[in-house]
């Protein structure tokens, strides 16, 4: 005997359990994006802190090399690219005499994050140009009037902002801001900037503002958190700190430290 077979009919969803399922898939995504926001900013941010590392392990060998002086942030001196060809006019910035030390690895170091896509962008499309961005637009800016100093057109220092020159000539390492996150918007929404200028310098706004012009804050970006930077110190230790607090020019000046004013302004 065979046996019978009933014939069960599909039952579709009903309105009902259509907008159930939508529901929960709509608090699903409330709940997970948010989350997934919050981890792909912390990977940024840990990958910022890691090259803000290595900047500093590179700069702090160079005066090894230098007589004991630090880095001038900016020095009208021959320097070369990757390649090894002679930089010309804008071999004066930072960026140019560092690298060797970095082993001209740019990625990771000099560049991360939104700022290696752009460069990488303009090695793709305007390779004639990457050794001049590179010299201008890193994810870091150096606090290069009071730390390493500037030349002048004469050549000699520009003493007017009490720049520390030599490491022993800073009381607190571990207070003194080499290295900032930065940005200069206005060559691209990408691009960094190798100049952090302090708050008195540039005269930062008294709050900060998401929306702010970079020259206004001294084109040091607070791209972490919404108003936080990633500060690389003298010491070697790297730290994200506040809008609120790198407001201070003790954390940027050592006659400042040294007057104990955070409002110190250069004469």
């Amino acid at each position: 005997m065979i046996p019978h077979r009933q014939n069960r009919a599909r039952r579709a969803f009903t309105l009902v359990e259509l907008l159930t399922v939508i529901a929960v898939l709509g608090i699903l995504s409330a709940i997970l994006l948010p989350a997934l926001g919050r981890c792909r900013a912390a990977v940024r941010t840990s990958r910022e802190v890691a090259a803000a590392r290595h900047l500093m392990q590179a700069y702090l060998l160079v005066p090894n090399d230098r007589r004991g002086d630090l880095l001038p942030g900016s020095k009208n001196e021959a320097a070369y690219d990757e390649q090894g060809a002679p930089l010309g006019a804008f071999s004066y910035r930072w960026p140019n005499r560092l690298a060797p030390y970095l082993g001209n690895r740019l990625k990771e170091t000099l560049f991360v994050n939104a700022q290696a896509s752009y460069y990488a962008a303009i090695i793709a499309t305007n390779p004639a140009q990457a050794s001049y961005l590179y010299s201008l637009t890193p994810s870091f800016g150096l606090n290069l009037g009071h730390v390493g100093g500037i030349t002048l057109g004469s050549g000699d220092l520009d003493r007017s902002y009490g720049p520390i020159t030599r490491l022993e000539q800073c009381a607190a390492p571990s207070r003194q801001l080499v290295f900032v996150s930065a940005a200069n918007r206005s060559i691209d929404p990408d691009a960094g900037y190798f100049e952090a200028r302090s708050p008195t310098q540039a005269d930062w706004p008294a709050t900060h503002a998401a929306d702010a012009n970079d020259a206004a804050r001294g084109w040091v970006s607070f791209r972490h958190g919404g108003d936080t930077s990633v500060v690389a110190w003298l010491d070697g230790h790297v730290s994200r700190e506040t809008y609120a607090t790198l407001r201070d020019m003790r954390h940027w000046a050592e006659p400042a430290r040294r007057a104990d004013d955070p409002a110190w302004r250069r004469p």
